[in-house]
């Protein structure tokens, strides 16, 4: 039997038992050489590290991209054993629609397809950073990440206020 806790967890994110065993995270199959590349010779341990970060990345840069052909799919449980990777997925979905809906437990699948489309974009802008830059991917990233920092440390402002504002309730 779930705790009190669990319980509203599994209703927040329609992660019930039968629901569950189903959900997978996809990863586009064209970027397989560019997920093993970067964990093994970058700063990810696994494939849904990557896809969290590409998924960001996407989003920030405001490029997203439909999956083609489909590698073989990350298991949800396993996608979101990080902490905060299920709220990035609900986040970016809820402000790209722009509908408080999609947080229902019934458009989970709207909700992962948004997001798989925004890392497979991610994907593609770390691809093609790491194409123009001979480092190795682990200084790369290090250096996006810092250059990211930096902007918001200068006053470059990323404004959640009006993705709030269309959001409530």
């Amino acid at each position: 039997m779930p705790t009190h806790s669990e319980g509203n967890r599994q209703e927040l994110t329609g992660s019930g038992r039968g629901q569950a065993a189903q959900r997978r995270l996809n990863r586009p199959k064209d970027k397989d050489d560019l997920l093993q590349q970067l964990t093994e010779q970058g700063p990810f341990q696994e494939y849904r590290d990557v896809l969290v970060f590409a998924a960001a990345l996407g989003w920030h840069k405001d490029r997203n991209a439909p999956l083609g052909v489909r590698g073989e799919p990350i298991r949800w449980e396993v996608a979101t054993n990080r902490r905060g990777t299920e709220l990035l997925v609900n986040m970016i979905a809820a402000v790209e629609s722009g509908d408080p809906e999609i947080l229902a437990t019934d458009r989970f699948d709207e909700r992962l397809d948004i997001f798989e489309r925004y890392a497979n974009g991610g994907l593609e802008v770390l691809r093609r950073i790491l194409a123009a830059d001979p480092r190795p991917p682990v200084d790369v990233i290090l250096g996006l990440v810092q250059g990211l920092c930096r902007s918001a440390a200068e006053g470059e402002t990323i404004d959640l206020s009006s993705a709030a504002d269309s959001l409530e309730f």
